[in-house]
């Protein structure tokens, strides 16, 4: 991975901004069919912002807080804003359940 990741602080330290650019790649693997599968994860960012591609890892955890359901998910396309809650709002492109691909 060649990425790099720039952050701003305010006098108090808390982040204001933060910039990551670069070349990334993410290799996925299933342990009992023994297929793997490299995919592009280089979703520039600048604060939260960007366009590109991300790997999301959805745990039951997360679930109240994402638009997917558990598995990995590819994502390629526009974020407007991590921050919201709104997510129909907020990307803008192709969503891939990288679990079925392994499968």
């Amino acid at each position: 991975m060649q990425q790099t990741e720039r952050t701003w602080t305010d006098a108090d330290g808390n982040v204001t901004k933060t910039h990551v650019t670069g070349r990334g790649s993410t290799t996925l693997s299933n342990e009992w069919t023994g297929k793997s599968v490299r995919v592009n994860t280089s979703g520039p960012m600048i604060g939260n912002k960007g366009v590109g591609a991300w790997l999301f890892i959805v745990t039951k955890a997360d679930a109240p807080y994402v638009p997917v359901p558990t598995g990995a998910w590819l994502y390629k396309g526009h974020v407007s804003d991590l921050g919201s809650d709104n997510y129909p709002s907020v990307f803008r492109g192709r969503i891939v359940d990288m679990c079925a691909v392994l499968g």
